[in-house]
């Protein structure tokens, strides 16, 4: 009877030494991923970077340190913690570091880049003749609907036209008109000058019908944050649109 106590004993033994899945295996598991990882972060919000270490079960998996490894168009990026910030839209890299995630004496890193992105929320507008801009338009380019309907209406035989739209992370307000007298620009920047507290110069292009075309082109930029309230200088003064804060760059 002894040989067969002792040969269940050990059976018994065995199972009870195995494990029953990967994360009861015995020695150093190494991190081999990090996935989940950003492609995009929103331009002057504080952005929280996170990251799932693969496995879920490797020995060392957090801290996960966050630095920059390249300012790619030098926009000024910066990281506290685990989160991103930025001073302009564009691209970054950022390295990822989990210490001794690789094995007991090396760190395991993981480079990816971010696009930092500003996501209008004006929409386009366009129009001719006698349409008006909205409101935000108007707000943003620091002119009155009056204001706007003078410097329209200075030129009476030509043709009018303009246009609101977001390109290279900056709005943009152009007015353009056609078929006009060179003393009707003089006029016009005469206006935005009452309008704006600034020099503006348009110069104008000779037409061989011996009138001129020309247009004034307003940019709107650097864009910052401040909670959930925007603050627009120009000029000297300041006003508020949604929730970011805007400077104003006259052409």
């Amino acid at each position: 009877m002894l040989p067969a106590v002792i040969a269940i004993l050990a059976i018994g033994l065995f199972f009870t030494g195995c494990g029953g899945n990967g994360e009861q295996e015995q020695g150093f598991v190494p991190v081999t991923a990090i996935s989940g990882l950003p492609t995009t972060a929103p331009f002057g919000e504080y952005f929280e970077l996170t990251g799932i270490v693969v496995p879920t079960y490797a020995t060392n998996r957090t801290p996960i340190n966050w630095t920059i490894a390249e300012d790619i168009w030098l926009i000024d990026a910066e990281i506290n913690g685990n989160i991103l910030t930025s001073d302009f839209p564009g691209p970054v890299r950022i390295r990822a570091t989990i210490p001794n995630g690789r094995a007991a004496d090396t760190d395991f890193y993981y480079e990816f880049e971010i696009e930092i992105k500003v996501y209008p929320s004006i929409p386009p507008e366009s129009g001719t003749g006698t349409d008006i801009p909205s409101a935000a338009v108007l707000t943003a380019a620091g002119l009155t609907q009056p204001e706007f309907e003078a410097i329209r209406n200075t030129v009476t035989g030509g043709t009018f036209s303009w246009e609101f739209f977001f390109q290279w992370g900056q709005y943009n307000l152009r007015m353009n008109w056609t078929n006009a007298d060179k003393q009707d620009f003089e006029d016009i920047a005469d206006l935005l000058d009452t309008a704006l507290g600034t020099n503006i110069n348009i110069a104008p292009h000779w037409l061989f019908s011996g009138k001129y075309e020309g247009s004034y082109w307003c940019s709107v930029n650097d864009f910052v944050v401040q909670g959930d309230i925007v603050t627009v200088n120009y000029a000297g003064g300041e006003f508020t649109i949604g929730d970011m804060e805007w400077e104003l760059s006259w052409q």
